[in-house]
């Protein structure tokens, strides 16, 4: 046995057995069980390097052994285009974030395509590039799903919610709570919830637009809670300070 992995000639007669087999060929069969895989969209600050590779590699096992399963898998792929990295690598490289983005952008797609058809076994590799923010501008949004026992108390799920909006508000104050707190049961979801329920709710984060825009919402809310967390820590001190001070007289 050969100790060495021979890449181009192993790879090749596996993709050869893939295409002679339409291995990876997409049907949609309304009976089949639904899956849905999403890997963390990556940065395109950067070019595309090995630790790529890896992390989507492990997805796309995911996928694959779903498909094994018999179940309709779908696997989507995007950008994280916006935000601090691709404005961080924009300054280092002393080109407009826009233009540095796309660029990069330009490179994942292509190397994508090609590596969805030489290594995945796809007929053919596609992206839909979205790029430009949204006129007017979308505020920064979450919805929120938890999975409880079906005997949970949700009035008191309900005052949870709306006592740490009130807390979260006074360091973001354009952080608001948009749906109340409701329950779907087994009647309301595709799957086996055996003995929980689904409590869903939805939140928004608007920005106070004093460094960054107001529909960057979940960058001032991290910088916001850096600042607070900050300024709870040294009123800490202060008070242990202020302890020792008294202990000593």
């Amino acid at each position: 046995m050969n100790q060495d992995y021979q890449a181009q000639q192993i790879e090749a007669d596996v993709q050869r057995l893939w295409e002679e087999k339409d291995a990876f060929r997409v049907t949609e069969d309304s009976a089949k069980e639904k899956f849905y895989c999403l890997s963390m969209f990556p940065y395109p600050s950067g070019r595309l390097h090995m630790g790529h590779v890896r992390n989507y590699s492990i997805g796309d096992v995911i996928s694959r052994f779903q498909r094994m399963q018999g179940r309709n898998v779908l696997q989507p792929m995007g950008w994280d285009a916006f935000g601090l990295p691709a404005e961080n690598a924009a300054m280092a490289n002393k080109v407009p974030p826009a233009q540095w983005t796309r660029q990069n952008i330009d490179e994942f797609t292509q190397t994508t395509a090609a590596g969805l058809e030489e290594v995945g076994g796809a007929d053919e590799g596609k992206a839909i590039i979205v790029l430009n923010p949204a006129e007017p501008p979308i505020m920064m949004r979450n919805t929120i799903y938890t999975k409880v026992p079906d005997t949970a108390d949700v009035d008191e799920v309900r005052k949870s919610v709306a006592d740490i909006e009130g807390e979260v508000q006074e360091y973001v104050p354009g952080y608001e709570v948009t749906l109340e707190p409701i329950v779907k049961g087994q009647d309301d979801v595709g799957f086996d919830l055996g003995d929980s329920v689904i409590i869903t709710t939805m939140i928004q984060v608007e920005g106070e637009g004093q460094h960054l825009p107001p529909y960057a919402g979940n960058l001032d809310i991290m910088t916001s809670a850096a600042l607070g967390a900050g300024e709870r820590v040294a009123a800490q001190f202060a008070d242990a300070s202020a302890i020792g001070r008294a202990a000593d007289d």
